[in-house]
């Protein structure tokens, strides 16, 4: 029953990567498996049917292809890659040939999906031509005309400008494509220069779908705290799982108290990894490690693909509440009002940065490392010379730091972001309402949350380009963001209003 992964993996876009897991799953023969067979069986048969009603025999070929190819997939994986040539071909086909742009849309999953599978062993020749598919699939003229109208729309009406109907299906059809395929290059190309990739042309502007039909995608719940464990803390990514703590819980002789939960994003899977003999303050990933810091003074480092705990650095003097890397170096801080420098190949302290007369609560790194210390403001360090090469004062309720490339320092306080020069340490503009939380997003934007409400601004003009609630399945508070820039997706962590349990979701 081998063929039965394709509607999950092909058809829903969770492609190869996630196929041979799940081949491998169905073939075992466990018996809570049957349930997903006869689901998936149902699927297909519905797809077949839905298709041939419809005429469309060239996507029924394509379909029947690459069944054939799943089936043979680890009994003949030679003839399994012939049917998925046969697939890429009949879709190719398919696409030049129906008229509804949502049939180009399955067509196109089905060009991709092949391609992947036909040529996992010539992986720049499966890149090239998946972008060669999005690039013909973003230049569809009703594509062009609905991301034009999404663009056109002022704030706060652009869901109403593309209602509930065909033109959302298509966008969220067209923002699911390109993300799958973005997260498929960037696996295998970290170094992909995202300039290259094929946006949609709307007159004078460009749109990138990976990132700026975000708001539209559907909310995916993945994980909800009914155990009393608290709302999320600190959120990483390493590869495909997600890394998460939580506040500390009213009893802390909880099971799974101040542990990491690990999110495998693949298998719906949840893992709590015990160490940390308080609540956990920060974490972040780096290669194949995260790190964790905790209340208890201790920093811990665990192995992301075996989810064991590798080693314990050694110990501040107070809470370890912020960590951030940079290529070559960890660095930690915390109550105890210094900053430790660690080397991640040897993963040894190489030297301890002191001067904060307050307990410092935010790191963060570009070029420079910025660190901030609530009443006393930003230091900026160099991390060659080990020195402070100006400061900015404090701002008051400071709640996230983050620095671009351009030289920008972007400091979250109160419900505003400020924009600060740092060739001059002087401010250069200030972006209004922006919510509790927010992060820089890239291609210029600021993402923020108060309560469900989105918003998003335009770095480069000052603008709010959205203002928009967002429609989860129950209204959430959300108080934590994290956004993977590889994955193309952006976690949230948070509580739910009615209930208050933590919850983690993502779009």
């Amino acid at each position: 029953m081998a063929e039965l992964a394709v509607v999950r993996v092909s058809l829903q876009l969770a492609w190869s990567l996630l196929s041979n897991r799940l081949i491998k799953r169905l073939n075992t023969g466990v018996p809570s498996d049957e349930a997903l067979r006869k689901l998936l069986l149902d699927k297909f048969q519905r797809l077949h049917e839905e298709l041939n009603s419809l005429r469309r025999k060239e996507l029924v070929a394509a379909v029947s292809f690459m069944e054939n190819g799943y089936e043979l997939f680890l009994k003949d994986p030679v003839e399994a890659k012939k049917e998925f040539t046969k697939a890429r071909d009949a879709a190719q086909m398919a696409f030049g040939v129906v008229a509804e742009t949502s049939d180009k849309l399955l067509a196109t999953k089905i060009l991709l999906a092949s391609a992947m599978h036909e040529f996992d062993d010539k992986i720049d020749t499966a890149i090239s031509l998946s972008l060669k598919y999005v690039s013909r699939l973003n230049s569809l003229p009703e594509i062009v005309d609905t991301c034009g109208t999404y663009l056109r729309k002022g704030v706060g009406s652009r869901f109403g400008a593309i209602g509930s109907g065909k033109k959302l299906e298509l966008l969220k059809g067209l923002s699911e494509i390109n993300r799958n395929v973005w997260e498929f290059v960037k696996r295998n190309d970290p170094e992909f220069d995202e300039t290259k990739w094929p946006s949609v042309r709307c007159a004078d502007r460009l749109l990138q779908p990976v990132f700026e039909l975000l708001p539209l995608r559907d909310c995916q719940e993945l994980t909800r705290d009914d155990s009393g464990l608290g709302t999320p803390v600190a959120m990483a990514v390493c590869g495909k799982k997600l890394f998460v703590s939580r506040s500390s819980p009213n009893n802390q002789s909880l099971d799974n108290a101040n542990s990491v939960e690990v999110i495998d994003l693949d298998a719906e899977k949840v893992t709590m990894l015990a160490g940390h003999s308080a609540v956990i303050l920060a974490l972040v990933a780096v290669g194949d490690r995260v790190f964790s810091g905790s209340y208890d003074r201790s920093v811990l480092v665990w192995d992301a693909l075996t989810l064991s705990l590798v080693q314990k650095l050694g110990e501040h003097d107070g809470a370890v509440r912020s960590m951030v890397t940079n290529t070559t170096m960890l660095f930690t801080a915390g109550s105890d009002k210094v900053i430790k420098c660690w080397d991640l190949a040897t993963l040894g302290c190489v030297i301890t940065l002191s001067g904060h007369m307050f307990p410092i609560s935010l790191l963060t790194f570009q070029h420079h490392l910025f660190s901030y210390a609530p009443g006393e403001g930003i230091r900026v360090w160099n991390v060659k010379t080990w020195n402070v090469i100006s400061t900015i004062p404090d701002l008051g309720n400071v709640t996230s730091i983050q620095c671009s490339i351009q030289s920008k320092l972007f400091v979250h306080c109160g419900s505003d972001v400020k924009v600060f020069n740092l060739g001059s340490s002087k401010e250069e503009a200030t972006l209004k309402n922006v919510g509790k939380v927010s992060l820089r997003f890239p291609r210029r934007k600021i993402i923020g949350f108060s309560g469900d409400n989105m918003y998003v601004h335009d770095l480069q003009t000052s603008k709010c380009l959205l203002n928009q609630a967002l429609k989860f399945e129950k209204s959430i508070e959300v108080s934590l963001m994290h956004f993977s820039y590889d994955l193309g997706m952006l976690f949230l962590g948070g509580t739910v209003k009615d209930s208050r349990e933590g919850i983690v979701v993502c779009l």
